[in-house]
């Protein structure tokens, strides 16, 4: 019936998960101490399991590790001038990065250009949003390519 039926920190756990373009839910019982979690989002989100462990540790009193924000690090101007350009995720999704003052934006189609921040090299992100970016040398270190994942969405484009 959908119910995933598992073990955690020697209980029986009867869980599920669910997500659609838009929201995400959890759901974790633990009958033994008569513990339910029900954790609803309304974002596309790869976290909320996650979180939804760390609670259940937490009641169980048992370790646990909560979702930390991300960290931007500054990557020199070199490294940055790599991943300007524009990527074509389909005919009606182009993708620009550019750069100003040393600070890469990122611009979809016509909508307005937001910051990204530098992860570690490669590894790109937008805060307070779920939106990750890779990118990546294809073979021959010719083209770059693009991946975008945003909650369970992941599309690939090349510089164009």
């Amino acid at each position: 019936y959908g119910w995933f039926i598992d073990s955690r920190y020697d209980n029986k756990i009867i869980s599920h998960g669910g997500n659609v373009e838009g929201s995400t839910s959890c759901f974790i019982m633990e009958p033994e101490n008569d513990i339910s979690i029900i954790l609803l989002n309304n974002i596309t989100s790869t976290k909320l399991e996650q979180i939804g462990n760390s609670i259940l540790a937490i009641l169980l009193d048992k370790p646990y590790k909560l979702p930390k924000p991300k960290t931007a690090i500054q990557l020199d101007e070199n490294t940055l001038s790599q991943y300007i350009g524009k990527y074509t995720i389909s005919d009606d999704f182009i993708v620009s990065i550019s750069n100003e003052e040393g600070q890469l934006y990122f611009q979809e189609n016509q909508k307005a250009p937001i910051k990204i921040y530098a992860e570690k090299a490669n590894y790109f992100f937008v805060n307070d949003d779920n939106l990750e970016i890779v990118f990546r040398k294809l073979e021959g270190n010719k083209m770059l390519e693009i991946k975008l994942s945003q909650g369970l969405s992941t599309r690939v484009g090349e510089r164009t």
